[in-house]
């Protein structure tokens, strides 16, 4: 039967369908065309112009039948490009520097060819559109007086340009003041059966990785393709326009949802659209799985026919670090010179001490007749300073006719604290105040031992206040107690040390070790068995296993990140060799010789002579979930000249219940286990362990479960052989 074209297009235009065909290239192959912003952030992250060519290198290897153009620097192409293209890529930064949305005309000529049937894929920080809130009138500044807090109406937020396009043509955005942006590692253990995951295994790699996108209405033609349950660290921060609110809290912390950070959607006219949260590390499209992932996503929003097992493509180190940006290496933000403290008077006296406080808040009054300075000092109640987080809360200084000054209001003209910083309004970590789970007004964050003195305005005769143990302390269990002293001069360092010691610390004790071994006079031994102390914090924190070298060494893993106290250490955990240089039994030397902040959760170290021999460096296992590290000392330097992941486990990576401690046995092979929130061992490019059984190596019951025991060969910087040696702990 023939069909008039009249029909045709009356017909589709009943169903609301755009009737435009899809422009094609010259030689007719479909084109995709990728898109990069500019620069942005620091090295090896938003690389967008080397992202969107490494897409154009690995598309050709995979998929050659299609047509790639590449434009760079928020280039924007021609009206023919655009026109000739199936699909548009846009790999770029968010609001005012998103590709799309410079300038008055670039949205409008984005929206002519998506009402054609294009497709559109954004990445990362280009899923994010401008930011405009309506209903609101005037910032209210949050906690920490700096991030607005917007009361909106609920589903409304980001209703600024690109918003309402997005949520057609991508199927969601990220909307500020309601989707986050916390670093985290996601595990994808569940893929969805969908083109876009042929060929790809589940994965688990450490991004930015958005979520709690603004999806369309009951997620109409959205089908999520990654989704992870996010770890309650995510939501550390504060509530403000990225970092959390109390939806998003609801569903991490009490419903513990999924979040959905990649998706596929559909058009009425046929469009399709791909939202990826991930990709704000470059090194990120080294996972052979999460880069398949995205080319398979470019080729199905241009619909084109899907290679078997997806888009292949193999790229090297060399690969990942060709056309990256040229930018300078991050500096730490310059820290001014602390003002001179006064004087130290060590036979300074308290005008206030107060009882041990630990669960429960301690009034604190002092006269100040005739004072010129105020000290406020933090002793850490002579049980050790582990976890003692001190919070002076609203204190104010009592003026002769009864007015009261904020005492916050001030500058400190000194302040020293034994971890972080001498908050303002804030804790030692940089988070509001908060005593037995309730916010504090206003007031000092400090650490103990702490010291931190004041100059006092004319006329000021009291000091008042509470003292009280922050919730950074108490809710690490355990000790957490303190004691509050007030002076009117500068009683020094000493005067903080703690008290059981009976004597002041010297000055130059760096590692606290007289206030360590005073407090070894308690530790109790079984008749015959005798402990000494060899080093002490902050020489060494929290460490989780420890080994010997040939010379004596001791060589530890330290593990402060973890969990809800994940960034309590933003350059990371580290490996550390301790030494006693005299012969007196401490040590007094410390080496760091592998810190990053990729070194997550250390449970293991195994220390090694180096390829050429023990004259001849080192070699170091570590195991450091969802990863086993080789840190490899070429100079005999004590310092890792090179750090490389040998082996890869998937599940709970922040766990104590994972990957655990490594040791050579007498037969010359390497033993190791994993505890029961390991999943699996794979190869670091994602491939699943096959034992000499020729079982995989997966808690699916067939046959294992649970913690495993395993030995190998260990030998040119490679695991092999694998036996599963038991299993079902």
């Amino acid at each position: 039967m023939k069909t008039s074209t009249r029909f045709v297009t009356a017909f589709v235009a009943t169903l609301g369908l755009s009737f435009t065909a899809l422009a094609k290239t010259p030689d007719g192959k479909p084109c995709i065309l990728l898109l990069a912003g500019k620069p942005s952030h620091g090295p090896g992250e938003h690389e967008h112009n080397a992202g969107v060519k490494l897409f154009a290198k690995c598309l050709a290897q995979g998929a050659p039948d299609v047509v790639t153009k590449v434009h760079l620097d928020a280039d924007w192409p021609n009206a023919d490009e655009l026109a000739q293209a199936d699909t548009i890529v846009i790999y770029s930064d968010g609001q005012g520097g998103h590709v799309a949305l410079q300038g008055d005309d670039r949205l409008p000529a984005l929206a002519k060819e998506m009402n054609r049937g294009c497709g559109l894929v954004c990445v990362h920080y280009a899923v994010e559109p401008s930011f405009e809130a309506t209903g609101w009138a005037g910032a209210q500044r949050g906690p920490d007086g700096k991030t607005p807090k917007v009361d909106l109406p609920p589903g409304r937020g980001s209703k600024g340009k690109g918003a309402p396009e997005f949520l057609e043509w991508l199927g969601g955005y990220f909307e500020q003041f309601w989707s986050v942006n916390p670093h985290w590692l996601a595990d994808f253990n569940k893929l969805p059966t969908h083109p876009i995951t042929s060929g790809v295994k589940p994965f688990s790699t450490t991004d930015e990785w958005y979520f709690f996108m603004r999806f369309r209405e009951g997620m109409k033609g959205v089908t999520p393709i990654l989704a992870a349950v996010a770890p309650p660290e995510t939501m550390n921060r504060g509530e403000g326009d990225h970092a959390g609110n109390p939806d998003v809290r609801r569903s991490v912390l009490e419903e513990k949802k999924p979040q959905v950070v990649a998706w596929a959607s559909e058009r009425a006219n046929g469009g399709r659209g791909f939202g990826f949260c991930g990709g704000h590390f470059h090194k990120g499209w080294g996972d052979n799985d999460q880069r398949k992932l995205v080319l398979n996503a470019i080729l199905w929003t241009a619909k084109v026919a899907m290679p078997a097992g997806g888009v292949e493509s193999k790229i090297t180190d060399e690969d990942l670090a060709q056309n990256l940006d040229p930018k300078a290496p991050r500096k730490p933000a310059a820290t001014p010179a602390p003002p001179a403290p006064a004087p130290a008077n060590a036979a300074a006296k308290p005008i206030f001490t107060s009882p041990l406080v630990h669960d429960k808040p301690t009034e604190i009054k002092a006269d100040l007749k005739g004072a010129k300075e105020l000290f406020l000092a933090v002793t850490d109640g002579g049980d050790g300073f582990v976890a003692d987080w001190a919070d002076w809360i609203e204190p104010v200084l009592v003026k002769a006719d009864g007015s009261k000054i904020k005492l916050t209001e001030l500058k400190p003209k000194s302040a020293k604290v034994g971890f972080g910083q001498f908050g303002v309004n804030k804790n030692p970590r940089g988070a509001a105040l908060k005593v037995g789970g309730q916010p504090v007004a206003f007031g000092f964050g400090a650490h103990a031992p702490s010291l931190a003195g004041f100059d006092l305005p004319e006329g000021v005769v009291g000091f008042e206040a509470r003292g009280g143990v922050d919730n950074g302390g108490t809710d690490q269990g355990g000790g957490a107690t303190v004691k509050f002293l007030v002076y009117t001069q500068n009683p020094g360092e000493a005067a903080i040390a703690s008290e059981k010691s009976g004597a002041p610390v010297a000055s130059a004790d760096r590692y606290g070790l007289e206030k360590a071994k005073a407090n070894m006079a308690s530790f109790q031994t079984p008749t015959g068995l005798t402990a000494s102390l060899f080093a002490a914090e902050p020489m060494i924190q929290n460490p989780t296993n420890i080994d010997i070298d040939h010379h004596g060494r001791i060589w530890a893993a330290e593990c402060v990140n973890y969990r809800k106290f994940a960034d309590l250490r933003p350059e990371g955990d580290r490996i550390v060799i301790l030494e006693d240089t005299n012969g007196d039994g401490l040590a007094d030397k410390e080496t760091t010789f592998f810190q990053d902040p990729r070194l997550t959760n250390p449970l293991g170290i195994c220390v090694l002579p180096g390829p050429g021999g023990a004259k001849k460096g080192t070699q170091v296992l570590v195991s450091a979930a969802p990863n086993l590290w080789l840190l490899t000392d070429t100079q005999g330097t004590d310092h890792a000249d090179k750090a490389e992941i040998i082996l890869n486990v998937s599940g709970n990576w922040n766990h104590d219940h994972q990957l655990h401690a490594f040791s050579f046995g007498m037969d010359g092979k390497l033993y190791f286990d994993m505890g029961n929130e390991a999943r699996e061992l794979k190869t670091p490019d994602g491939n699943l362990i096959i034992d000499v059984a020729g079982n995989r190596v997966t808690a699916d019951r067939k046959p294992y479960q649970q913690g495993m025991v395993f030995r190998a060969d260990f030998a040119d910087g490679k695991l092999s052989n694998f036996e599963t040696l038991a299993w079902d702990f």
